[in-house]
């Protein structure tokens, strides 16, 4: 329930498809608790993450995303997402930066994954 009383940030614009995905789910599981959402969204620059990926600066990507969570931080965010899976190579550097704590994909689908499993 705690989740449910944050306000979340989510960096989108990585795969759009995935930040729609990511919205839809969010908004699903606030609908069914019954608590009000609140989600501020940043679009970050896919052409200039995709070229951070493929060069493998990590650090350069973790600058600039975990920049991007501390804009949402200072729009009252208590928690970012990144809405695509790529950016999780630098998942360390993106926290390194970022001043609130972020959600990694790398941590929650073994635990959905299993969880859909029973």
């Amino acid at each position: 329930m705690e989740f449910l009383m944050r306000k979340i940030g989510l960096i989108g614009g990585l795969a759009l498809r995935a930040g729609i995905f990511y919205y839809e789910q969010i908004q699903k599981r606030f609908a069914a608790s019954q608590a009000p959402l609140q989600l501020v969204l940043s679009h970050a620059d896919v052409l200039r993450v995709l070229s951070y990926v493929a060069a493998e600066d990590r650090i350069a990507l973790g600058a600039y995303l975990g920049g991007l969570a501390n804009e949402l931080a200072d729009a009252g965010c208590e928690i970012v997402a990144i809405s695509a899976v790529a950016p999780h190579i630098a998942i360390s550097d993106i926290t390194r930066v970022a001043r609130v704590p972020l959600i990694s994909i790398l941590d929650a689908v073994p635990g959905v994954t299993h969880e859909r499993s029973r």
